[in-house]
């Protein structure tokens, strides 16, 4: 392993985390979802709110499932390519409660991933029990982004968070289109919004 990786991340003990980032009043940092700033900064979590609870305050889809065993690799934890199905797994129960894929299925105009990323915060290994949550925002007539977090049990603390940029298609007609009235009023109305 090169000089430079060493002490990265990766290699750092859930204790070494444990003592750089403060968990003793839940994830901590500027804005929702984020580990962020180390020790002294102000908790995401509050006191007096449990942190599954405003979990599901701030995100409409919280879906919850346990660590599998054969998703580790050979450093032990959680490989970095099974965020993204977590990430699918949300995007796909969002998708179902906005009818996307009714939808999808009578005009053949549906959602497409442009973009994803995800920053990871701590391992993940087994046993767990993890929360994979996501919340969606319209960016403009053919698109919007979804934003997403991990919140593992074992931790008290976000893992991971990712966003993804989602572009309406026309599958018909091979271009994009824009999003169908019924899913942004959807949206709005999972999201309890009044505009967006």
């Amino acid at each position: 392993m090169s000089q430079d990786l060493q002490g990265s991340w990766c290699r750092k003990t859930v204790e070494q985390m444990k003592k750089e980032y403060d968990f003793s009043e839940g994830v901590r940092g500027k804005y929702a979802g984020r580990v962020g700033n180390k020790k002294g900064s102000e908790p995401f979590f509050h006191e007096s709110t449990h942190p599954m609870k405003q979990l599901e305050n701030e995100y409409p889809v919280v879906l919850s499932q346990d660590i599998i065993w054969g998703d580790m690799d050979a450093f032990g934890h959680i490989n970095n390519t099974v965020y993204f199905r977590y990430f699918e797994d949300a995007r796909i129960a969002y998708f179902d409660q906005v009818g996307v894929v009714e939808l999808m299925k009578r005009f053949s105009v549906g959602p497409i991933l442009a973009t994803t990323k995800c920053s990871f915060r701590l391992p993940l290994d087994y046993p767990d029990r993890i929360h994979i949550a996501t919340r969606a925002s319209i960016l403009s007539p053919k698109k919007f982004n979804m934003e997403y977090v991990v919140f593992s049990e074992r931790h008290g603390a976000i893992t991971a968070e990712g966003d993804g940029l989602i572009v309406y298609y026309d599958y018909a007609n091979g271009k994009s289109c824009e999003i169908p009235s019924e899913i942004v009023t959807a949206i709005k109305k999972l999201e309890l919004l009044e505009s967006l």
